[in-house]
C-alpha cells in the first residue's frame, strides 16, 4: 500500500472508549465514578481523591499523552500503584529537557493541575496562547480542501 504523501491534512485521531464512556447530563457535574483505564493515564481524583470525577479526568489523560509525545515519557512514573500514589501525593511534575518550549509546558502544567479546579477544561486548553499566537496561527492553519454542497 502506497500513501502518497502522508501528512498531518490526512491523519485522523479517534479515541476509543470500548463502552466504558460516562454520559453526563451537564458535563461540569461532579460524579462518583470507578476507576477504570491505565493507572499512568489516570487523573489524581481517580487515583488518591475520592473517586469523584468530571470531564477534566479526560483533560488530564490528555495532557498525559500530549507529555508523552513531546516528552517521550510519563510525567509520573510509577511501577505500581502504591508508588504512584505517593508521587501523585508530592504534585509535582518535573520539566524534561526535550521540552524547551516555554508555552508548551505552560499548556502542560495547566492540563496536568493536580488540583482539578485549578486544571484547564479542554475549551480554555484550546485558548492557550500555545495554539491561539500569530505563530501557532501560521503554522497550524487549517485549510479545508474539500467543500460540502
Amino acid at each position: 500500500m502506497l500513501h502518497n504523501p502522508i501528512g498531518s491534512d490526512r491523519v485522523i485521531v479517534k479515541i476509543a472508549d470500548f463502552g466504558l464512556v460516562k454520559f453526563q447530563d451537564r458535563l461540569q457535574q461532579t460524579m462518583l465514578m470507578s476507576a477504570k483505564g491505565t493507572p499512568l493515564n489516570m487523573a489524581p481524583e481517580l487515583v488518591i481523591g475520592d473517586g469523584k470525577a468530571d470531564s477534566k479526568v479526560d483533560v488530564w489523560s490528555v495532557g498525559v499523552v500530549l507529555f508523552q509525545l513531546v516528552g517521550h515519557e510519563y510525567p509520573i512514573k510509577a511501577m505500581s500503584i502504591p508508588d504512584l500514589m505517593k508521587l501523585m501525593q508530592l504534585q509535582t511534575i518535573n520539566r524534561p529537557s526535550s521540552i524547551q518550549d516555554n508555552l508548551l509546558w505552560d499548556l502542560l502544567i495547566h492540563l496536568l493541575a493536580f488540583d482539578r479546579t485549578k486544571r484547564f477544561t479542554a475549551a480554555e486548553a484550546l485558548q492557550h496562547p500555545y495554539f491561539t499566537n500569530p505563530q501557532a496561527r501560521n503554522e497550524i492553519k487549517w485549510r479545508p480542501k474539500y467543500h460540502i454542497i
